[in-house]
């Protein structure tokens, strides 16, 4: 059941213009409608100043705030009054609002989220006990121009989408039971199982479709085999690459390459700027870094109840410490 902050959050999303990961229709397709919530902060006059999206779940039987499947960005979104103009009543805003915010998480053994780049100022959440670490995305701007964006990707990224472009063609009405097996196969080349199963990415469509947001698109060869696919979602500003995976045995044909063109210039006919969503992987950063885009940092925050707690994270690997 609906908390009465959820449910206000959800009456109100629409003139929050809020991120595709902000958003209730998101939150259900990957928490479940109660496996979310929100804390609210508000304006004198009532209307919202500020949200923080989590989502609560439990690990070796404590409670936990973490990311949820397939989610970028998670956490505070702030809404600024026109008094918050200048730096310093910017900054006082931000420290008014987070910290109203922060009294109204719940208790947590663990914390673990990964912020939106739009907001810079962590102090707020350094005063109670937070710690942070960077992380880096990159992002397009401007796609309004194709050939001033092909010129600015690295010459073997051109190299490799002029090739594929004469192999290979690009299917806009792929099923999410073709593109799961090339994000399948992609991982056991690594010697590794998916992060996110069938059944989860099969309700995230199902969303995305209903809301007009999603879009899967696969590389076919004259012989009708799929290379390679990618799921691109977006919200009213921003394209992103949900997931996406290729056939090991046919990586040579640069399918990759030729999808991730084409959802460029999908988001920039609808004049959307693009978030790699990024990695800290070298070898994925280098790919990334080839299409030419700006890097973005973004805040990792995290927190444990206690150093044992702490410790014990850091040893397993878990909630992101």
């Amino acid at each position: 059941m609906s908390t009465e902050s959820q449910q206000h959050y959800r009456e109100h999303s629409a003139a929050l213009n809020l991120p595709l990961y902000f958003q209730p229709l998101w939150l259900d397709a990957v928490a479940g409608e109660t496996g979310w919530d929100v804390a609210l902060a508000f304006d004198p006059e009532g209307h919202i100043s500020g949200v923080w999206v989590y989502c609560l779940t439990k690990r070796w039987g404590l409670p936990v705030i973490s990311m949820p499947p397939l989610t970028a960005y998670s956490g505070p979104r702030l809404y600024y009054p026109p008094h918050a103009e200048t730096p310093r009543n910017r900054y006082a805003f931000e420290a008014k609002v987070m910290n109203e915010l922060m009294e109204q998480l719940p208790p947590a053994a663990f914390f673990y989220q990964e912020w939106h780049p739009d907001l810079t100022n962590w102090l707020p959440a350094y005063w109670r006990g937070f710690k942070q670490t960077t992380h880096y995305t990159y992002q397009l701007d401007d796609l309004s121009d194709p050939d001033a964006l092909f010129t600015g990707f690295r010459q073997n990224v051109r190299t490799d989408i002029r090739k594929a472009e004469k192999e290979l063609r690009v299917l806009e009405s792929g099923n999410m039971e073709d593109l799961f097996r090339l994000y399948d196969l992609s991982f056991r080349r690594q010697g590794k199982t998916p992060s996110v199963s069938l059944p989860v990415l099969q309700q995230v469509e199902k969303a995305m479709r209903l809301q007009g947001q999603g879009l899967i698109l696969l590389a076919e060869d004259e012989a009708g085999r799929l290379h390679a696919g990618l799921y691109l979602v977006w919200d009213a500003h921003t394209g992103y690459a949900l997931l996406s995976g290729a056939d090991p045995n046919l990586r040579s044909s640069g399918a990759m390459y030729l999808l991730m063109w084409y959802a460029l210039q999908w988001c920039g006919r609808r004049g959307l700027r693009y978030d790699f969503e990024g990695s800290m992987l070298a070898p994925v950063e280098r790919v990334l870094r080839g299409f030419g885009g700006q890097l973005t940092p973004h805040h990792k925050i995290f927190r444990a109840h206690n150093r044992p707690l702490q410790a014990a994270a850091t040893l397993l690997g878990k909630s992101g410490f």
